[in-house]
């Protein structure tokens, strides 16, 4: 996937909320093979988004040493079944001129 820095996407997650979309800034560089998200779960989606993951508040809990990959590799190793996710996007950030 192509895009430059500052740039956002729309994440949904049928297994949580079918029809919700919610934006979120992409955190990896352009050049990395993968794409990252930082996700502060400050409410309900972003928290059942964690809590699916295997890395809500809970399970961050257990695993205070870890960083939040290894958090998700332990999910993973203890047969946690992933949700589908859904990406629109990138899209480009809003001009300033038309917020004025």
């Amino acid at each position: 996937m192509k895009y430059k820095p500052g740039r956002w996407f729309y994440l949904n997650s049928p297994d949580i909320n079918y029809y919700q979309w919610h934006p979120f800034t992409l955190t990896s560089c352009p050049f990395d093979p993968y794409v990252s998200v930082h996700v502060r779960q400050i409410g309900d989606l972003t928290r059942d988004l964690g809590n699916a993951l295997g890395a809500g508040p809970h399970q961050a809990k257990l695993y205070d040493s870890l960083d939040p990959n290894g958090i998700y590799e332990i999910a993973l190793h203890q047969g946690q079944k992933m949700p589908k996710l859904r990406i629109d996007g990138p899209v480009r950030r809003a001009r300033r001129g038309c917020l004025r």
